[in-house]
Formats: structure tokens, C-alpha cells, sequence
């Protein structure tokens, strides 16, 4: 299992990400730097569980994707996530997974037209 998060790279937020991502068990985000991102989207941290931190997904970077998120509440805790619309397009991909996926989100948009 992993988690895809799609971050803001700026240092300030970085630090911050570092920060939040020292309780998982083996500390590896203080190996983490800015300019990881420099060369490449995704920084994979295998820390228990494994987080990729993106700087874009499918071309869209925090900015864009930002306006196109909703809040959910998880056991008290408000957090930003993905719109199925969003999703979509941050699943364009030629993985495996991103098929699976592609699949998922059709059925749930049609599904929700339906209802309308």
C-alpha cells in the first residue's frame, strides 16, 4: 500500500510536509530536500508505509489541482481530496493501475449522473 500526495514544493511547505511525516517509524522524511524535486515529480519516502510526494500527477501540478479538490472528515480530521473530475484526469496514464482506476471513476461518474 501507498499514499500519493500532491504537494506544494515551495521550502516553507516542505518543511512543514518533513515536519508532519517525522511520526511515521523510521524518520526517513529528514532525508527529504527541495531540490529532490529539481529532476524529477515523485519523491518516494518508504517509511511503514510508502508516500510519494508529487509535484504533479498527469501534468497537473498543487495550483491546478488545488481549485478542483473537496474536504472530507475522517475521525475528526478535515483533509483536502481529489474530486472524481480531478481524478480522472490525474489518472491518465499508461499503468496498469491507472486503467483500473479510469474504470472505477467511469462507473462512479456515471452513477452520480444518473441520480440527476
Amino acid at each position: 500500500m501507498d499514499i500519493d500526495l500532491l504537494i506544494d514544493t515551495s521550502p516553507e511547505n516542505m518543511e512543514k510536509i518533513k515536519v508532519t511525516m517525522m511520526y511515521l517509524p523510521d524518520g526517513a522524511a529528514r532525508e527529504v530536500r527541495v531540490e529532490d524535486f529539481d529532476d524529477c515529480n515523485v519523491v518516494r519516502v518508504a517509511d511503514g508505509v510508502g508516500v510519494n510526494l508529487m509535484k504533479q500527477a498527469c501534468g497537473i501540478d498543487y495550483e491546478e489541482a488545488f481549485s478542483k479538490t473537496m474536504i472530507k472528515e475522517t475521525m475528526g480530521v478535515l483533509f483536502r481530496m481529489a474530486t472524481l473530475e480531478l481524478f480522472w484526469k490525474m489518472r491518465q496514464t499508461v499503468r496498469a493501475k491507472g486503467e483500473a482506476d479510469r474504470i472505477f471513476i467511469q462507473n462512479k461518474l456515471a452513477e452520480r449522473e444518473g441520480e440527476d
